[in-house]
């Protein structure tokens, strides 16, 4: 297989899986009983696997286009992807939050959005620099 279409199908299977996290019980993926440490972890991977459909969206978007065109864009996404993936894992496990404080979540999301932002920014710039040279 090549790469692209390993990409788009990893990017494809963790979309799936953001959806099925986002409401495990009409998916039988917890029991009934409404299990905490279910709910719990089922909501940490939602969290993470926010970022899924961003790699599938770009994925997609240079499919397509000229063999450049991608390999711009994988030259910048390669380290950007693992990068957001551990930031976005750490920020969703609260390893920054100290245990007395309080109200130290309300940065989690805007950390998280400012993080989304830098990888789509610095996609498009990928794409459409080697869009121009081609």
């Amino acid at each position: 297989m090549n790469t692209k279409l390993i990409i788009i199908l990893g990017s494809m299977l963790g979309t799936v899986i953001l959806f099925t996290m986002r409401s495990p019980l009409a998916v039988n993926f917890c029991d009934n009983t409404g299990s905490f440490s279910c709910f719990s972890n089922t909501e940490f991977l939602h969290n993470i696997l926010i970022f899924a459909p961003f790699i599938l969206f770009f994925s997609i978007l240079t499919y397509r286009m000229s063999g450049q065109v991608f390999t711009a864009w994988w030259r910048f996404a390669k380290y950007a992807i693992p990068t957001v993936l551990l930031l976005s894992t750490v920020i969703n496990l609260e390893l920054h939050h100290s245990p007395a404080g309080q109200m130290q979540g309300m940065f989690d999301a805007p950390a998280l959005g400012l993080l989304y932002f830098i990888f789509t920014i610095g996609s498009i710039i990928q794409v459409v620099r080697a869009y121009r040279n081609s």
